[in-house]
């Protein structure tokens, strides 16, 4: 049994994916399914979404779409995201430096020690692709809920020949719902993406519950520097409280701006 099925989950009912499993009929047989598709040789991509008419699905899972959902699910957003934002990235918006200066404050932060390192909302991938690259973890999960994003990180990958290995496994899931195992992942990234959330709150909380004990959370965000609208900035009072309720150590917890932008360093 490889790594990924041995963590995987039913993002319905929370059963673990195991071959020893038996077939989950209430969650339309997603255990089932997802070894299927293993078996056939297709791990590296699994559709573990969650269906949210389903009567079997637990309440707080149960979420709407929103703006930003649709807004990423646009077939031109994930070029957009890929070509473009990336120069704003670079001249600031995302601090001095941009997506590689981010890339090597990741990389200081986790260290080489990790086994399993999570993208969380990776959009095409930018970051879960460097790491890959860096062959510094055996097993880099790539997760987010839009599939023209995630086709964007699929053609990126066909077409970048370093990145054509087997320690990146690419998910369809929610950020709100993650269809892995309780204390399964050393480490989890999300990069630019908690402001995106229709329920920052869940995200946080499936992040603290995924993570091993002693596992690590490197973030991105953006502070509140407009009123709220479909993206959701925070001040830093907000954030220490967001995760100190999701029993993140705050002690072990540093949250710092530069700008408009935040990072975050947490342990659980």
């Amino acid at each position: 049994m490889s790594k990924i099925q041995e963590i995987i989950m039913c993002p319905v009912c929370h059963r673990k994916m195991g071959t020893d499993s038996p077939p989950c009929a209430a969650c339309e047989n997603f255990s089932r399914q997802a070894i299927e598709k293993m078996s056939k040789g297709a791990e590296n991509f699994l559709d573990l979404r969650p269906n949210y008419q389903s009567n079997n699905l637990k309440p707080e899972y149960k979420t709407q779409k929103t703006f930003t959902t649709q807004l990423f699910a646009n077939s031109l957003f994930p070029w957009f995201y890929e070509k473009i934002l990336p120069v704003f990235w670079a001249i600031g918006l995302r601090g001095w430096g941009g997506i590689e200066r981010e890339y090597e404050e990741v990389i200081k932060f986790l260290g080489q020690d990790p086994k399993i390192v999570m993208d969380l909302s990776c959009g095409t991938g930018i970051m879960a692709r460097r790491l890959a690259k860096s062959q510094f973890y055996p097993l880099i999960i790539a997760l987010d809920y839009s599939e023209s994003m995630l086709k964007m990180l699929i053609n990126q990958v066909n077409s970048e020949k370093t990145t054509k290995n087997k320690n990146l496994v690419i998910i369809r899931g929610d950020a709100l719902s993650i269809p892995l195992i309780s204390n399964s992942v050393d480490a989890i990234y999300v990069g630019a993406a908690i402001h995106c959330w229709s329920e920052p709150q869940k995200g946080i909380k499936e992040i603290y519950r995924v993570l091993r004990p002693g596992g690590k959370v490197f973030g991105t965000t953006f502070t509140k520097f407009l009123p709220k609208q479909e993206f959701y900035c925070f001040s830093i009072e907000e954030l220490h409280s967001l995760f100190q309720e999701a029993k993140f150590s705050q002690e072990l917890l540093e949250i710092k701006s530069q700008g408009i932008y935040v990072t975050i360093k947490g342990f659980k």
